[in-house]
């Protein structure tokens, strides 16, 4: 990338994406970090573990992180 290609307002919206991603992921980790109540609390994890790729793999291929 050079400077005639380069777009700060685009540059600032992969930033931000990256960062929500980061975030969502951090979530997941975070809810299946701690014990809770058995099978229940590790069902969550999972659940929300796949709701998160499936939502970042969405926005993606639909490129409307762009």
């Amino acid at each position: 990338m050079n400077d005639s290609t380069f777009s700060l307002p685009y540059a600032m919206k992969i930033t931000q994406w990256e960062n929500a991603k980061g975030l969502l992921r951090g979530l997941v980790k975070m809810q299946g970090s701690y014990y809770g109540s058995g099978k229940n609390q590790n069902t969550k994890f999972e659940e929300l573990g796949t709701v998160v790729e499936t939502l970042i793999t969405y926005v993606e291929e639909n490129a409307l992180q762009e």
